[in-house]
């Protein structure tokens, strides 16, 4: 196969590619960088089409100049229109510098020196320079829709400097056999130059693939931002109510299928009103921002976290325990996280045009209310229950949790789920000084140990706190025991078997828990509610009598 005809078979190639581009360029949405991509696709069928021009009945510059700086403008093209595609800024400028002094070196060895293997070199080491510029952007700059389109154009580019490297050395080693003409060329040659005929179509390809990937990419992001707008409030980008039901439903599914528990919480702002009267809308849309950030970071990752409206949020709780009594306690451990949570200090930065223009400092608590699934309700009945509960909670004095029975608990356990954080009354006082010193400095002791685990304390801290609360409790049982037997009370050596069989479950369970056995949970839960807010409302309270009668 002589020259000629390798360039006219790239001339066909060159042509087909650029009705291919056309068509696509012209029926199809593109992106910026397209356009100068399918001009320098014609800008490569311009030059093979002057290179065919018969060189004794035409001026060199139509047939060596113009056919060769069309090949370079056409990579200098498809720098430019990779840059713009892909969002990479790019100066205008460069390609003057280059034009020129390209075609300055053309010319000098078309008119002065006449040398063809030396124009076949400069032109390889300016395509080999454009070409390892696009490789580098393809393969360094890898947006979100970087893909299969971008990887076969940047083999594509390698292969050709490679193939560059190897016209150079063979040109320079056959520097005779060029000066002919270009009908002349040698077998190798006509290779490399069917080696870049091919490339022409897989350039064109991966082009196309490229701009195909992008506008994937484009309607997947559309499509997930519609969804977004469709089912997530706009203000905190939390789910809305649309999406609530989809995951409650989901949630409640999954709980019956699985034996697990589950949970829905009810969350109302305490103190969100008069942040909205006295500082605007603004501010108090930065607050519901903080709030669903510190709801969102205080859950579990299989939670759910949604915005009613207004200052109303709800929180889905998946995968507790079987067992209703240990969910319970899991659900009032969480629920607790986020009465804390949010009970901390608002600092709130009002902006104007990108600057800090005030700092408002606020404090907002929340009234909770919860509702353990029931194995047969349905998202209206939980709802229900949740929001009873939580108008409870502001009844017993807001930023409180209150938890409601379901209809397969029993009474007593809803009434002391309320008592998770504890607060100490008058009303518990029974008139000893020291039995009422132990009592306040137990509650005191429980509430740090709750305080440390919704702060995230070090297991030591928490681990230490424990300990000291079954001491003191231990050592609180004791002088109980002595002081109660010497007032007379008859139920004493019962009250006395209650509290070893406390005292045993205690050790038991913090043994377990330091094994790794039991969470930190149902360990709070036994500790707080049964051994110090349960037995001193209840067992405690029938000898107080007898300490007023004989104390």
């Amino acid at each position: 196969m002589d020259t000629r005809t390798v360039i006219e078979s790239g001339l066909a190639v060159s042509l087909a590619v650029n009705l291919a581009m056309a068509v696509v360029f012209w029926t199809r949405h593109t992106y910026p960088g397209f356009g100068y991509w399918l001009t320098g696709t014609l800008c490569r069928t311009a030059a093979l089409t002057l290179l065919l021009l018969p060189r004794d009945q035409f001026p060199p510059w139509l047939t060596i100049i113009l056919p060769n700086y069309a090949m370079l403008l056409e990579l200098m093209l498809y720098v430019r229109g990779t840059h713009l595609f892909r969002g990479v800024p790019l100066r205008f400028g460069w390609e003057i510098i280059v034009s020129l002094s390209f075609i300055g070196l053309i010319l000098y060895f078309s008119y002065h020196v006449p040398s063809l293997s030396i124009r076949f070199l400069i032109l390889s080491i300016y395509w080999g320079f454009l070409e390892c510029w696009l490789a580098w952007l393809l393969l360094t700059r890898r947006p979100a829709y970087f893909g299969s389109g971008d990887w076969l154009q940047a083999a594509v580019w390698i292969v050709l400097i490679v193939s560059n490297v190897v016209r150079v050395g063979l040109v320079w080693t056959s520097a005779e056999t060029l000066t002919a003409g270009i009908a002349t060329l040698p077998l190798s040659q006509n290779l490399l130059f069917l080696l870049i005929i091919m490339s022409f179509i897989l350039i064109a390809l991966s082009q196309k693939v490229m701009n195909a990937q992008r506008l994937e990419y484009d309607y997947r992001v559309a499509q997930e931002q519609l969804e977004q707008v469709a089912y997530h409030d706009a203000l905190t980008g939390l789910p809305n109510r649309r999406l609530l039901h989809d995951r409650l439903t989901l949630a409640l599914t999954s709980s019956k299928r699985s034996g697990l528990g589950g949970a829905l919480m009810l969350l109302d702002l305490d103190n969100f009103k008069p942040l909205n009267d006295e500082h605007g809308h603004a501010v108090g849309d930065l607050l519901l921002i903080e709030v669903a950030r510190r709801l969102s970071t205080t859950v579990r990752e299989v939670d759910t976290v949604a915005r009613l409206g207004g200052d109303e949020f709800v929180v889905v709780l998946n995968g507790l325990s079987a067992d209703e009594a240990v969910a319970g306690g899991q659900a009032r451990m969480i629920a607790e996280k986020i009465r804390f949570a949010l009970a901390r200090p608002y600092i709130l930065t009002v902006t104007h045009d990108g600057e800090a223009d005030a700092i408002v400092e606020h404090r907002c608590t929340a009234s909770i209310g919860g509702a353990l699934f029931d194995r047969g309700a349905d998202q209206e009945a939980i709802l229900k229950r949740a929001d009873k509960a939580m108008y409870q909670a502001k009844d017993v004095g807001r930023d409180a949790v209150v938890f409601v029975a379901s209809s397969s608990q029993p009474a007593d356990l809803a009434v002391s789920a309320n008592f998770v954080h504890l607060h100490w009354h008058s009303a518990y006082e029974c008139g000893h000084p020291l039995i009422d010193a132990h009592h306040r400095g137990l509650f005191e002791i429980a509430n740090r140990l709750l305080t440390a685990i919704l702060s995230d304390h070090s297991k030591d801290e928490v681990a230490m706190l424990i300990d000291l609360l079954v001491r003191d409790v231990s050592q609180h049982f004791q002088d109980e025991e002595t002081i109660i037997e010497a007032a007379g009370f008859p139920g004493a050596s019962e009250h006395a078997v209650i509290h070893r069989q406390l005292v045993e479950t205690a050790v038991d369970l913090v043994a377990r828990f330091h094994d790794g056995m039991l969470g930190i949970g149902e360990l709070f839960q036994f500790l707080a509610q049964d051994v110090v807010a349960r037995h001193i409302l209840s067992e405690d309270r029938k000898f107080f009598s007898y300490l007023d009668e004989r104390g």
